[in-house]
């Protein structure tokens, strides 16, 4: 009798372990990540806040528009992102730049402002070109993260994380798009990310809304800039996207 209360006990401790497990900061967020990495399409709306500052003078450029995604978790996928990037160069001209990009037959087709032009390339790189703003980090595993925590508001659980800054470099698009700092101020420049964190606000299971900031810095030529990456992605459906591509066959090919 003493030995089956004792494995009764036992069994009881076990499965509420395993119920607790269920419900960490860290298996949520695993579970809400494979579903949109599952999910047959998804449209998101951005909005992308890149600062440059240095000497008390600082440039901005503001990208915002609609992504849709075929298959965001696949080996390939199809993409549409059609947006406006406003531009302060701190000349009191503000510049209004429309920017397109799409992605399909493994190929991305960017059109700025009428300058249309295409380059070969597979999904991964595809992601990473398009920057940390355009694909959810939803392909971090709980454990990336150097701090992640809890909390429930409105019927939704609120997840905010940091990230290791020596594991920055791992965002989807972030250590690409950072390296550009190189191809601008030279090989010379040291680049060095300084803090990752944000959050992510779940709904029945999914992920539907996250936000990223991204701090670091650019020593180039005796002078240091500092950058801030702010970015807001709110997923608006979970479903296959209606993605209708434009005319693509004008665009010029760039070799890499």
């Amino acid at each position: 009798m003493k030995r089956r209360m004792a494995l009764l006990l036992v069994m009881g401790i076990m499965m509420s372990m395993a119920a607790c497990g269920s419900n960490t900061p860290e298996a949520i967020y695993e579970s809400a990540a494979k579903k949109y990495k599952k999910a047959d399409g998804v449209e998101q709306t951005l909005k992308s806040q890149l600062t440059v500052e240095e000497s008390g003078n600082s440039m901005d450029a503001i990208l915002q528009g609609i992504l849709k995604i075929q298959e965001p978790g696949g080996n390939t996928g199809t993409v549409a992102f059609e947006g406006n990037m406003d531009v302060d160069m701190a000349t009191g001209i503000p510049m209004n730049v429309p920017l397109s990009y799409y992605y399909t037959d493994e190929y991305m087709y960017t059109n700025m402002s009428g300058t249309q032009y295409k380059i070969k390339m597979d999904w991964g790189e595809a992601q990473n070109q398009m920057g940390p703003g355009m694909i959810l980090m939803a392909h971090l595993s709980g454990s990336d993260f150097q701090e992640i925590k809890m909390t429930e508001q409105d019927n939704q659980t609120l997840l905010t994380f940091t990230v290791k800054p020596e594991q920055a470099e791992n965002i989807v698009g972030a250590g690409a798009q950072w390296s550009q700092y190189k191809v601008i101020y030279g090989e010379d420049a040291k680049v060095t990310f300084q803090s990752a964190g944000g959050s992510f606000t779940i709904r029945d299971g999914y992920i539907v809304q996250e936000t990223l900031k991204l701090t670091g810095t650019v020593q180039t030529g005796g002078k240091t800039l500092s950058i801030i990456h702010d970015i807001i992605i709110d997923v608006d459906s979970y479903k296959a996207a209606d993605i209708s591509l434009p005319e693509l066959g004008s665009y010029l090919e760039i070799a890499r």
